[in-house]
């Protein structure tokens, strides 16, 4: 009982510790965003670029990218196209553009645009030094993208999760051949592993999470750490960042950190399938969307689906076995349906 709460007191200590970090950090939305095709930037191979709509018609784009563009009459006048910012926002703040890429296919180009237009480009820096004539220019992060970059860089992201949710099934007991376990490790870093048979001594778990965080940390060099002073006269660290794609890697960072000893990867209650926990007693998939109900789609599923089933269950019309065999569920979880809610029916109806 004393250890228990020995626990509770330093995760509490924890959680406000966690609470007094600053992250600072600007990214720039110039949606709406549209794709570019066979776009050469500084000499390089032609490629897909996402660039904002605003720039891809202007003077200047026509200008650093003429072989793009039907040719035109030169543009003799001083004026340059305005910036047109469409959001301005701190990157750390935006959790859900990590859950967002999670669940997102990169190669799909629709989900890519609704992606940049919500979020923007991952490395917004990079758009400053791609367009020459605005070289080191501030205002112009964010205005275009690799879409090549952006698909290795979100499937890096997912395959880093995923391989989580791999250590989990280890933990748990799940075994893998030799051959699956050299798949894995040659899957996320094909120039880094040795064959398996060179690391027989070492257990597939250890290189597996050795793996997961040496790519963790590599995609934290982004993030600047630094020192301020609060209110109460104590230093507090915090963190910079100068864009999105270091912010991602770190909210994923904070979220295996923040919660030392607790299930971090857990499976949804209704949906099965695994998620990333941003709370200890998180028990369905997050709500995805950028601007988050009380409650997610899975949660308000789950609901329905529980109201549902003791409705019928208390009108007779289903068994408890009818209804486990239309949801697909377990006999055991549908009966904690039930007791569920005779235990509440029992409370509101004592005097």
């Amino acid at each position: 009982m004393e250890q228990t709460k020995d626990i509770e007191e330093q995760w509490n200590s924890t959680a406000y510790f966690f609470s007094r970090m600053s992250y600072t950090g600007v990214q720039f939305v110039h949606a709406p965003y549209t794709l570019v095709e066979g776009l050469s930037v500084q000499g390089r191979n032609r490629e897909e670029y996402i660039v904002a709509q605003w720039f891809k018609e202007s003077d200047e784009f026509k200008c650093e990218f003429p072989s793009n563009h039907q040719p035109s009459p030169p543009n003799n006048t001083s004026e340059v196209t305005p910036y047109v910012h469409s959001k301005v926002y701190n990157p750390f703040k935006a959790e859900s553009s990590l859950f967002s890429i999670i669940k997102m296919n990169p190669l799909d180009i629709d989900e890519t645009i609704a992606f940049y237009n919500e979020y923007g480009p991952l490395n917004q820096t990079s758009s400053r030094y791609d367009v020459s004539s605005f070289a080191g220019n501030l205002l112009m992060d964010g205005i275009m993208e690799s879409r090549k970059f952006f698909i290795k860089s979100v499937v890096e992201i997912q395959t880093v999760v995923k391989g989580f949710y791999n250590l989990e099934d280890v933990r748990e007991g799940k075994t893998f051949t030799d051959k699956e376990q050299l798949e894995f490790l040659e899957h996320y870093d094909p120039g880094y592993w040795k064959p398996r048979w060179e690391h027989v001594d070492i257990p597939f778990e250890d290189l597996l999470q050795a793996m997961l965080f040496k790519i963790i940390n590599v995609n934290l060099k982004p993030i600047s750490p630094y020192a301020e002073v609060f209110e109460d006269g104590n230093f507090y660290p915090g963190y910079s960042t100068e864009n999105l794609l270091g912010a991602i890697w770190f909210i994923l960072y904070n979220i295996l950190t923040k919660m030392p000893g607790r299930q971090v990867f857990k499976k949804c209650l209704y949906c099965y399938d695994q998620f990333l926990a941003t709370s200890a007693n998180q028990k369905f998939c997050p709500d995805y969307s950028a601007v988050r109900a009380d409650h997610s789609p899975c949660e308000n599923s789950h609901n329905q689906m529980v109201f549902q089933a003791r409705k019928w269950f208390r009108n007779g019309e289903k068994s408890i076995q009818e209804i486990a065999d239309h949801y697909r569920r377990a006999i055991d979880e549908v009966e904690g349906w039930m007791t569920k809610k005779r235990k509440i029916t029992a409370r509101k109806t004592e005097p």
